[in-house]
């Protein structure tokens, strides 16, 4: 059988993306949301919204590389600039090899914290950039932390059919031998899928949904209505994630949606 999680990532980046987000649970196509919890986020708020919308399962989405940490400054010196923000993605790729393994296990430990104090079930994890892909040392954290807690985390090797490229190819070479490794000590969906990859058009969505094979699979998708003049291409995969034809396409293709509530019984 083929099952589908429609996760999507970046939930409290801002509030436009959250409409658009919760709209889609709403809708009974988003089965699962990623929180980020340094950024527009409080307890109180995430409370609220899955109050509004339960119809998911909810998961943190640690952030090393957008705004602060939730750390005091002073404990986590290696993973932020001289203003006391975190390194930009490109920079983080750099500079990750100088990070302290401790201080980075102790900001993401924060996180799950203040994510707890919301008391919404916290069912999986996951990284911003995907970040746990970036080092060696980043993907023991991703297995560590995922025992530590109990809680499934995000299959360690990205599918997308419309990506050819040489360094697409080699990247996924590289993260099979993680897999395998984590396969054996976490739980995890089966396959991940890049829902939209390299494009926002129907025709990607189209051939990387027919890809999907038996298991349980989680769709990457990252929705949201755009704002600030940017994000038209989340504001694109909202529109296309509604429509009556990513519900056929869904059904044409055997998919049967859940969330990660699904792998608690998964060995």
């Amino acid at each position: 059988m083929k099952k589908v999680i429609i996760n999507a990532d970046d939930l409290f980046l801002n509030d436009r993306i959250n409409e658009g987000i919760g709209e889609l649970i709403d809708a009974g196509i988003v089965t699962s949301v990623s929180v980020i919890v340094n950024m527009n986020y409080s307890p109180e708020k995430l409370k609220e919204f899955y109050k509004e919308h339960p119809n998911a399962s909810y998961g943190l989405h640690v952030n090393l590389t957008e705004g602060y940490p939730v750390s005091d400054i002073s404990e986590v010196r290696s993973l932020v600039n001289r203003r006391g923000r975190f390194y930009n993605l490109k920079n983080f790729i750099f500079r990750v090899h100088l990070m302290k393994p401790g201080e980075i296990i102790k900001e993401i430990d924060g996180q799950i914290e203040l994510f707890k104090k919301s008391e919404v079930p916290l069912l999986h994890i996951d990284s911003h950039s995907h970040v746990f892909w970036l080092s060696s040392e980043m993907r023991r954290i991703q297995m560590e932390i995922a025992i530590k807690y109990g809680i499934p985390t995000r299959y360690p090797e990205v599918t997308d059919v419309n990506n050819r490229s040489i360094l697409f190819k080699l990247l996924r070479l590289y993260l099979k031998l993680h897999r395998n490794n984590m396969a054996r000590r976490v739980k995890m969906p089966d396959a991940l899928i890049d829902l939209f990859g390299r494009g926002d058009t129907a025709d990607f969505v189209k051939r990387n949904t027919e890809n999907i094979k038996d298991g349980i699979s989680e769709l990457l998708t990252h929705p949201g209505y755009a704002c600030c003049g940017g994000f038209m291409e989340r504001e694109m995969q909202l529109k296309l994630l509604k429509s009556d034809w990513f519900r056929e396409l869904l059904m044409k293709n055997g998919l049967k949606l859940c969330n990660f509530s699904e792998l608690r019984g998964k060995r």
